[in-house]
C-alpha cells in the first residue's frame, strides 16, 4: 500500500512539472499590487525565491536578484493603459527604475533547461526614457505590436503611447538562468515581466517538495526491506 501511495505522490509532482511555466512579475510597490497569482515585488535589490507560476498558482524553484534599482512612479493614469494581453493595467503604475547612466540587472535562476519567451513591459507618462534592455545579452526580436525593435526603447512614445513592449521569442536556457540588464540613457524603467515556456517544460519544483517525495521513497523502501 505505501509504495502505491509513493507512486501517486510521485506521479501528481510528475504532472504539475509537466504543465508550461508561466511567471509573471509586477515590479514596484508605490501605488500597489497586481491580483491574481501575479509576483508582486517591490524590493529589487535583494533575492525572491519561490515565485509563483500565472496557470496554477504553485510555487515554482525560480528565483530573481536584483541590483541598481529604485522604485520609480510609471504609468499615472490607470485608464493611459487598460488591461492590454496579459498586461494588467495595475502592473504598468510603478515599476524599477534608474537614474542617469545606471544600469540594472534581474537574475532569474532555479528555471528548467529548455526554450522561453522573455517579455519585458517599459512605460512611463511624462518622461520618454530611453532604455537599452538585453536578456542573455541580445535585444528583443519584436514588440507586441509588431514594430519595429528599437534600441534604445523610449518608455513613452515606444512602449505608452501605442500599448506596446519587448518580447525575446526564443531563448534557450541550458544553465537554468536568464540574465535581463537595462542601462539607462537619462533614466530608466521596467515595470513587468513575463516568463513563460516555449515547450511544456517542466516547472521547476522547489527543493522541499522533491525532498518530502525523496523522503517518503526511503520510508517505502526500508518498510519493504525491514
Amino acid at each position: 500500500m505505501a509504495s502505491k501511495f509513493i507512486i501517486l505522490l510521485l506521479g501528481l509532482f510528475t504532472s504539475a512539472q509537466a504543465v508550461a511555466m508561466d511567471i509573471r512579475i509586477d515590479l514596484g510597490s508605490f501605488w500597489g499590487s497586481t491580483a491574481g497569482h501575479w509576483n508582486n515585488i517591490g524590493d529589487f535589490n535583494t533575492s525572491h525565491g519561490g515565485l509563483i507560476d500565472h496557470r496554477s498558482g504553485a510555487t515554482t524553484g525560480v528565483t530573481i536578484s536584483g541590483d541598481g534599482w529604485r522604485n520609480f512612479t510609471g504609468v499615472v493614469n490607470a485608464s493611459d493603459w487598460p488591461d492590454t494581453d496579459w498586461v494588467e493595467s495595475s502592473a504598468t503604475l510603478d515599476g524599477a527604475g534608474l537614474w542617469p547612466d545606471d544600469i540594472g540587472t534581474f537574475h532569474l535562476t532555479g528555471l528548467a533547461n529548455g526554450r522561453y519567451v522573455v517579455e519585458i513591459v517599459s512605460v512611463r507618462s511624462l518622461f520618454d526614457y530611453p532604455n537599452t534592455i538585453d536578456v542573455d545579452g541580445v535585444h528583443a526580436d519584436v514588440t507586441y505590436r509588431n514594430t519595429p525593435v528599437k534600441t534604445p526603447w523610449h518608455s513613452s512614445s515606444d512602449g505608452l503611447d501605442s500599448r506596446n513592449w519587448l518580447i525575446w521569442n526564443d531563448l534557450l536556457v541550458a544553465d537554468g538562468d536568464l540574465m535581463i540588464t537595462n542601462e539607462a540613457g537619462f533614466a530608466g524603467i521596467v515595470n513587468a515581466i513575463r516568463i513563460t515556456a516555449v515547450e511544456p517544460t517542466a516547472v521547476p519544483a522547489p527543493f522541499s517538495a522533491l525532498l518530502l517525495a525523496s523522503g517518503l521513497a526511503g520510508i517505502s523502501v526500508v518498510k519493504r526491506t525491514a
